[in-house]
């Protein structure tokens, strides 16, 4: 019986020592977490914090995107609403600039120069309206990209060194000149004026008018040479008239002297 006791008591003991022990594993195991929490805290808590700040940047950065890709759109869609209404009044200027052109009763055109040791030689059509090709008798294909001279030579007589003045003085040109290159014998009314380092010219057919000047200045000639013919007969016919009118004075002087005498004859 004791012994038997005695074996309880020491498994009692036993079993009491390993509960002391596990509750001591236990202690030591809490405290030992306990610190580690307390060493991973403050960097748990940074990166925590950092992880916050990072989502809050990201946030702020995709706030800050979608305002600007917002804002990009819009300023986006205003330039594009800019284009289209600039497209838009350059394609109104354009036509209404076509359609002076085309429909101008006045041939228009206009030239670059072509330069050699910066002296012009020559000029180059960059322009030229219906009414141009009309009166020069050329197309405008044929003209635009060529040269004056080549094309139209009769130019060279004295309109080339004109333009030139007007391309390096810039001052304008207006004149009445008979053109009678290319077969054209044509009046024309010129008026040309410097543009970059060109120049362009406007130009009418005056040939009617100039021939109907041409005619009444002749008509005034005839009249002026008809009234020296009248005046130069006025003066011979009254030259003529004074000696037959000086006889019938004297005549009558002569007449008025004998009457005088002859009445102092008569007994009163």
């Amino acid at each position: 019986m004791l012994l038997e006791g005695k074996k309880n008591m020491d498994k009692i003991r036993n079993v009491v020592r390993n509960i002391r022990a596990v509750q001591t594993q236990i202690t030591t195991d809490r405290i030992q977490k306990e610190t580690t929490l307390r060493e991973i805290a403050p960097i748990a808590i940074l990166i925590y914090s950092l992880l916050a700040i990072g989502a809050s940047v990201i946030l702020f950065y995709g706030t800050l995107t979608a305002l600007g890709k917002k804002k990009a759109e819009q300023q986006l869609l205003e330039k594009n609403n800019s284009l289209k209404e600039e497209i838009k009044l350059r394609y109104f200027t354009q036509s209404l600039l076509s359609n002076i052109l085309n429909y101008s009763l006045s041939g228009i055109m206009a030239f670059k120069s072509i330069r050699e040791n910066n002296k012009i030689v020559d000029f180059e059509w960059i322009l030229a309206n219906q009414e141009s090709a009309k009166l020069t008798g050329r197309d405008e294909s044929e003209l635009i990209g060529q040269r004056l001279l080549e094309k139209m030579p009769g130019n060279k007589e004295d309109l080339f060194d004109e333009y030139v003045r007007v391309v390096d003085t810039g001052e304008p040109l207006i004149l009445d000149k008979l053109y009678k290159g290319e077969n054209l014998n044509k009046w024309f009314h010129l008026e040309a004026v410097k543009l970059e380092d060109g120049f362009v010219v406007t130009f009418s057919d005056i040939t009617d008018r100039k021939l109907k000047d041409k005619e009444l200045q002749q008509i005034n000639e005839d009249l002026r040479r008809s009234n020296e013919d009248l005046e130069q007969f006025a003066y011979v016919a009254s030259h003529d008239l004074q000696e037959p009118l000086r006889k019938i004075r004297a005549f009558g002087d002569l007449l008025e002297v004998n009457l005088k005498i002859w009445m102092e004859r008569i007994p009163t």
